[in-house]
């Protein structure tokens, strides 16, 4: 029983330490949302993509504190790259094509 307990604390120290915080932005062209722009957040091997809605928003809800590489795609728009620092309470990112 000792031994269920121990690794039971272990583990629930190891989930606190790796944090996930959500990273959201909108992404715009002169002003106006758009929808359907792919973004993709990349942090070593891991690689997440996810679509604009209807008023040009995205959301990743569980990135890992850290540097990220944020990428965004749109048909017939040269695409946006940049270094994001994700962590808690940051401001949502703004992207113009």
């Amino acid at each position: 029983m000792h031994s269920w307990l121990r690794n039971l604390v272990i583990l629930t120290l190891l989930a606190s330490c790796v944090r996930a915080t959500e990273q959201h932005g909108q992404v715009t062209f002169g002003g106006l949302p758009v929808p359907g722009a792919t973004v993709t957040a990349a942090q070593g091997d891991q690689k997440l993509t996810v679509i604009t809605d209807q008023q040009g928003n995205y959301l990743f809800p569980d990135l890992a504190d850290g540097q990220w590489t944020i990428e965004v795609d749109m048909l017939c728009f040269a695409p946006l790259k940049e270094e994001v620092t994700v962590t808690p309470g940051a401001q949502p990112s703004k992207w113009e094509l």
